[in-house]
C-alpha cells in the first residue's frame, strides 16, 4: 500500500515495478541482499518447546524509515526457510488474508506491534 510505502520511505510508484513484485512476492533478492529466518520457541506449561510454528517467517532486511525507527522487512509464505520442517514454506490464502486483517485492525486500533 501506498501507506506503507512511506513508512519505510519507498515512492509509491516502485509498488508496481518487476524488482518490487519479484522482492516482496519472493521470487528473487537483489544482489548483495541475503535474506534469513530465525526459529522461535518457548517454555509452554513448564516444558520447552524448541520450535514454535511453521517456519515460513523469512526476513530481508532492516530499513531506517522517514521517521527515524528501524523497520524489519519480513516475508511470510514466500518458501522454504531452514524452520519450514519438511514443508514448502508457502502460505494459502486464507491464513494470509487472516494475518493481514489482524494486523490492519491492530494498527487501526492503536495497538503497537
Amino acid at each position: 500500500s501506498d501507506d506503507c510505502a512511506s513508512l519505510i520511505g519507498l515512492d509509491p510508484s516502485e509498488l508496481s515495478t518487476e524488482p518490487f513484485a519479484d522482492l516482496f512476492g519472493g521470487k528473487a533478492l537483489p544482489k548483495g541482499m541475503q535474506a534469513w529466518a530465525t526459529v522461535y520457541g518457548c517454555h509452554h506449561y513448564g516444558h520447552w518447546f524448541g520450535q514454535l510454528g511453521d517456519g515460513r517467517a523469512m526476513s530481508i532486511g532492516e530499513v531506517i524509515g522517514p521517521d527515524g525507527r528501524r523497520l524489519e522487512l519480513q516475508l511470510k509464505g514466500a518458501g522454504r526457510t531452514p524452520y519450514s520442517r519438511r514443508f514448502d514454506g508457502r502460505a494459502v490464502l486464507r491464513s494470509s488474508i487472516r494475518e493481514f486483517l489482524a494486523s490492519e485492525s491492530l494498527h487501526h486500533l492503536g495497538v503497537p506491534t
